[in-house]
């Protein structure tokens, strides 16, 4: 394997590690949250949980599975946003599994070359490098919006994913 592929299956398995830590850490909070919680906003503007969980499938997908894989670009952006419920919890994780699965599928189709083709997302011309580096990024940075999120809910009832004291078989979030 050349010096490229390697820094290329590197990069890949470091993104797809970040999604899947973003993913324990969202299970987490989501099994801790009635459905009603889930679609609280704390006013009327805000974004509840479930719009940020729909969002960053919607980003995710568009960014990765349609964007560099070719995959047609299906997203409702506004429709995230709007929603004020109709998934429950475990819908809202299968579509979140189901998301990050796709997405790491079609990092699998990805060499050197495909990595630093560009692209246009978004109305943006960005490199594959670039794309999957804002998108998990993105879905990181939403990630500890619905950790807050849920603990300004549960305050001190709320349960970590992963403490200091927890074992040591994968770097935390």
């Amino acid at each position: 394997m050349s010096v490229d592929e390697s820094l290329t299956r590197a990069f890949l398995e470091d993104s797809a590690d970040l999604l899947d830590q973003s993913v324990i850490k969202i299970r987490n909070c989501i099994e801790q949250l009635t459905s009603e919680q889930i679609w609280w906003r704390h006013h009327p503007q805000a974004n509840s949980i479930g719009n940020l969980l729909l969002h960053i499938c919607g980003n995710l997908r568009q960014w990765t599975v349609a964007g560099i894989a070719g995959q047609p670009d299906t997203r409702e952006r506004s429709a995230e946003f709007s929603a004020h419920g109709g998934k429950s919890g475990s819908q809202l994780l299968e579509l979140l599994e189901q998301t990050v699965a796709e997405s790491k599928q079609s990092f699998k189709q990805l060499g050197p070359q495909e990595l630093l083709r560009n692209y246009s997302i978004q109305g943006f011309e960005v490199s594959g490098l670039q794309a999957i580096s804002h998108t998990t990024s993105h879905f990181a940075g939403h990630t500890h919006q619905i950790i807050f999120i849920t603990r300004m809910q549960l305050g001190d009832a709320y349960r970590f994913a992963w403490s200091p004291d927890a074992g040591r078989d994968q770097v935390p979030l």
